[in-house]
């Protein structure tokens, strides 16, 4: 994980009076958003692949706070109260950095998910790989006229009702050839 990525806003956990699983109606409801520190990658040589990589990660979202108290379970992950929300990573200073940055960059992304209760709080995440690795190279690097930044959109698990506990981890990988140490890339997300 590139940094820890902690929610702006305390209403995120709002819940007056302890009325879980829901909070008070009105005003009193946590609003749906999530936002993390723009971070540059942090790359890593990697002998036994003969590779940079850079691994970026977000946190576990709660993505069914209103089920928190089922069970006993306490609040854990980052709620999000709106079902039909998207997770949105802008990737940035894909030109300006160096003449290089994209060149032979290789991303590939891979959810993560839960449908039980897991302490996220303590470091301890139920969490586990339900997808396999997918290529978003393309997504990236868009050749000719690359712009400087682009966006990624994911989707939880699940239609109407999403799978309880999510997140996304993107990897980044380059060859010894084509890296350099001033291609400095930076991520972002945002739940909304």
């Amino acid at each position: 994980m590139a940094g820890p990525l902690t929610p702006q806003d305390a209403a995120l956990y709002r819940n007056p009076h302890s009325t879980l699983p829901m909070p008070g109606g009105g005003s009193d409801m946590p609003v749906a958003y999530y936002q993390s520190t723009k971070l540059p990658l942090t790359w890593n040589f990697l002998p036994a692949d003969n590779v940079y990589q850079a691994v970026w990660q977000t946190p576990v979202f709660n993505l069914r706070p209103d089920l928190r108290s089922a069970g006993g379970s306490p609040k854990t992950g980052v709620p999000i109260w709106n079902t039909s929300s998207r997770l949105y990573v802008q990737i940035s200073n894909l030109v300006n950095s160096s003449a290089s940055t994209t060149q032979g960059l290789r991303v590939t992304a891979r959810e993560q998910a839960s449908i039980a209760y897991g302490d996220v709080r303590t470091g301890f995440s139920s969490v586990e790989n339900v997808t396999s690795p997918v290529d978003v190279t393309s997504d990236v690097m868009l050749g000719t006229g690359q712009p400087d930044r682009v966006v990624l959109v994911f989707a939880p698990l699940g239609e109407s009702y999403p799978v309880r506990f999510w997140s996304v981890r993107l990897v980044f990988r380059k060859d010894p050839s084509d890296w350099a140490s001033d291609q400095i890339i930076h991520v972002e997300s945002a739940y909304y």
